[in-house]
């Protein structure tokens, strides 16, 4: 069972263009890519059951479901709680039960702890409450779970050791969220720069952009949304630049830490940590040269 379990997780790890499971496909031994493909899927699950099966529907649906929604996350948080006791059980209303019959065996002999979940859950919550973020600081509030927490778990299973049980542990000299947070807020923006069309072509809430941003440039949600399914670069350049000038911040931060970690990590898992790294540099690129060009071709037209 715990066989066709982990296979699932593998799958689910698998979607999308995913960078992280690029490079985990290199993790050096079996124990560390089951937690990968394990605790990826558990976060990815209640991501997708929020962002695709709940934020994605009409307003109405959302209004009509949210408590029910608010109800799957608490039921996720309290599985992933189970699991990293070793005492989650299949029960016939549980959500997603092959991921956690899996979880329940990989987590439960590591030091990953509960935080990350928690973190995760509270960020899903503001989700489904369709809250938004007036600042930046409610921004990074809302990256401690949503990518903060899973580069966490990821840095934890690159850096730890296993044993003969497959227990494993982790002696860094500061917890591994201290090393991932930047590369994390690194990553995130890029995906947000990169799934702008996507996101603004769904609901608001979707479209994460601080409201600061927005008022900044004298905007509101939905008159940049246009901006963006329009490629109207110069109606976008105020957010556009703030965002990519904050990734450009972050980028720095994020090789600051790759600096730290290659003096705790294994030759091999340092690559692989510096090869994501590299893949969301070259995306950012792409993005920005790109949005420069356009830029450009809007101010000759003019």
């Amino acid at each position: 069972m715990i066989g066709r379990a982990l296979e699932y997780c593998d799958k689910i790890s698998s979607k999308g263009n995913n960078y992280l499971k690029r490079v985990a496909r290199f993790l050096p031994d079996r124990t560390k890519y089951r937690l990968f493909c394990a605790t990826y899927a558990a976060m990815r699950v209640i991501d997708d059951a929020v962002d695709e099966n709940f934020l994605a529907r009409p307003e109405e649906e959302r209004r009509d479901d949210r408590q029910a929604m608010l109800g799957l996350v608490d039921k996720w948080l309290a599985q992933a709680e189970a699991s990293a006791a070793g005492a989650y059980r299949t029960i016939s209303s549980s959500f997603e039960p092959f991921v956690f019959e899996a979880l329940n065996v990989v987590l439960k002999g590591t030091e990953i702890g509960l935080a990350p979940w928690r973190k995760l859950a509270a960020s899903m919550r503001r989700d489904v409450r369709e809250e938004g973020f007036s600042t930046w600081k409610d921004f990074l509030a809302y990256c401690e779970g949503a990518c903060v927490a899973p580069a966490t778990i990821f840095l934890y299973i690159l850096g730890c050791d296993v044993d003969n049980d497959e227990n494993s542990s982790l002696s860094w000299p500061e917890p591994p969220d201290r090393y991932a947070r930047d590369m994390a807020i690194f990553c995130y923006i890029v995906h947000i720069l990169r799934d702008l069309p996507e996101d603004a072509r769904q609901n608001s809430q979707i479209l994460t952009i601080p409201g600061e941003f927005l008022s900044n440039a004298k905007m509101r949600t939905q008159e940049f949304a246009a901006a963006v399914l329009t490629g109207n670069a110069r109606a976008m350049e105020p957010v556009l630049g703030r965002l990519i000038e904050l990734a450009h911040q972050y980028e720095a931060r994020a090789e600051a830490q790759l600096g730290r970690l290659y003096r705790l990590l294994g030759g091999r898992e340092y690559r692989i940590v510096w090869v994501l790294h590299r893949l969301y540099s070259r995306t950012f690129r792409l993005i920005r040269n790109d949005f420069a060009r356009q830029l450009e071709e809007a101010r000759q037209t003019t």
